[in-house]
């Protein structure tokens, strides 16, 4: 008789039957443990792989970074900037804010300085390659620094492209470091150039009142506006902003002309610029921590702002440059909406 044949009449004694229920039950949750800690073996491997990539990553980044400092110490971590910046430069708070998100913030803020010099020239470049080959010759980036910043884009693009990459904090804060050295190179000499120095230079005058007339301005519009603010401090450096209309809004609100929404210690309506007979008046519109003119806060009347003023609203420092063709808006922090009434808008 067929194996099978008698295998069948055994199942026919309950005794059997239930001996093969059990073996059966064994045989079945024997294969399901043994998927589990295969599977679990599997993953673990995995994130072996994932954590030795990441580990060397962050060593070779670690190196890459240390490598800039002499590099371009020449040039930028000793340059003495003819407009120094100080506000905007935080100590770095690695509890709040990961080593990860310390250099990619960085890596924006020089992306964004790299295309607005690139307008400031009347350039229009598709890539930070393109940008600094075509920023060349004295008015530009200089040559020796082509390679320090091509080489602070390169890591930051290596950074953004895996998600499981981590730097070590030291090299995030030393990334930062320089990468906030070549930003301020670059608003103190291609935005405002240091201009030979005088045999007796004046000191410089305090800001002027709204009873003075004219400041070279002309009439704001779209498409053709009265100034630029720069960036210079805080959540807004290394971007630009132009005034196109004569009553320009700043604040926290949704509803002004430059909505500085990064900075906490902006008010919601914070202040304004007004624009007559050819010149710009800045006013305060009671905001908690105060509108300042070159350092000096604004109380009651409205200032006259000159080329070349600062203006600070909280932690957000600015400088009136003259207008110029709209830079490349920022892919991470900055950008317009369109519509009836065009806003700029710092993330």
């Amino acid at each position: 008789m067929p194996p099978i044949v008698e295998l069948l009449n055994a199942a026919k004694d309950p005794n059997v039957l239930l001996l093969m229920v059990i073996i059966l039950g064994v045989f079945l949750a024997l294969t399901i443990i043994f998927r589990q800690e295969l599977g679990e073996k599997i993953r673990g491997l995995k994130n072996l792989d994932i954590d030795f990539r990441n580990w060397k990553f962050k060593g070779d980044f670690g190196e890459d970074v240390a490598k800039m400092r002499p590099q371009g110490r020449s040039e930028i971590l000793s340059h003495s900037i003819s407009h120094p910046v100080g506000s905007g430069k935080k100590a770095i708070d690695f509890g709040k804010q990961s080593a990860r998100d310390v250099v990619l913030e960085a890596w924006g803020a020089l992306k964004q300085s790299v295309y607005n010099a690139s307008a400031a020239k009347g350039i229009s470049a598709t890539s930070i390659g393109d940008a600094l080959g075509r920023l060349g010759g004295d008015s530009g980036i200089k040559t020796e620094l082509h390679g320090l910043i091509a080489s602070l884009d390169k890591l930051g693009k290596q950074l953004a492209s895996n998600k499981i990459f981590k730097p070590g904090e030291d090299a995030a804060r030393e990334y930062k470091e320089v990468a906030d050295r070549v930003v301020d190179w670059m608003i103190s000499n291609i935005f405002w150039p240091k201009a030979a120095p005088e045999a007796n230079p004046a000191p410089p005058p305090p800001p002027r009142r709204a009873t003075m007339v004219g400041g070279g301005f002309v009439q704001p519009g779209p498409g053709s506006p009265a100034a630029a603010l720069v960036g210079v401090g805080g959540p807004v450096r290394g971007q630009r902003f132009s005034i196109d209309k004569p009553h320009y809004r700043m604040g926290r609100s949704s509803n002004n002309d430059l909505r500085i929404s990064a900075d906490d210690s902006v008010s919601g309506d914070h202040a304004y610029l007004r624009y007559e007979k050819g010149g710009l008046f800045l006013s305060d519109q009671g905001s908690l921590n105060g509108t300042f003119l070159n350092e000096q806060r604004i109380t009651g009347a409205p200032l006259m702002v000159r080329h070349g003023d600062r203006i600070r609203l909280g932690e957000s420092v600015f400088e009136v440059a003259g207008a110029s063709p709209n830079p490349r808006p920022s892919e991470e922090k900055a950008e317009t909406l369109k519509g009836s009434s065009d806003r700029s808008i710092v993330r």
